[in-house]
């Protein structure tokens, strides 16, 4: 055995303040330190990096399906425009309230197209809190017209489409309910 302090079998260096001796301290080595602290950093760093490319593509993609958006509901306005102007002679009372619907519903467009999505949010919540009974009754309007334009083109592309081929090789014309 070996007296010396500083050997393995020596005894352990005295606690200062009772704390126990960090191992590397008293050759000026922190390295051990330094490495768990610079391995958090990074991990750090490249979590805020993932976030915002994540961040950045949902933006992207918001603002693309937004744009597509605006430009679904301005054809909508263009075709009550086209219904409003057949109505004209047979029906001139129902041929404004049809422009009026156009009109309003190319504002929406509009809306949609020039401002941001957050802005979009804030002013539906603001309007929401504002004029509920409007707003409620405007979203049914919507979802009846959607769910209206979403069953006719359903059954366009029946008619159009393989599923057409299929039922008429059947003989089953109840799927789109028109006679093949």
């Amino acid at each position: 055995m070996s007296d010396n302090i500083h050997g393995r079998d020596g005894p352990e260096p005295p606690l200062r303040n009772g704390q126990a001796p960090n191992p590397g301290s008293e050759t000026g080595d922190t390295t051990q330190q330094s490495k768990p602290s610079d391995a958090m950093d990074s991990l750090r760093q490249e979590g805020r990096e993932i976030a915002s490319g994540a961040k950045r593509q949902i933006s992207d993609y918001a603002a693309e399906q937004k744009d597509l958006g605006a430009e679904q509901i301005d054809n909508v306005a263009k075709a009550v425009d086209r219904a409003a102007d057949e109505l004209e002679e047979s029906s001139p009372r129902l041929a404004r309230l049809a422009r009026g619907a156009a009109e309003g519903t190319h504002k929406i467009s509009e809306t949609l197209r020039d401002n941001d999505i957050r802005e979009i949010v804030t002013k539906v919540n603001k309007f929401a809190q504002r004029e509920p009974v409007v707003f409620f009754s405007g979203a049914v309007l919507v979802g009846i017209a959607l769910s209206r334009f979403l069953r006719s083109s359903e059954d366009d592309h029946q008619v159009n489409g393989t599923e057409s081929m299929d039922s008429s090789k059947s003989g089953d014309s109840s799927r789109s309910g028109r006679v093949q």
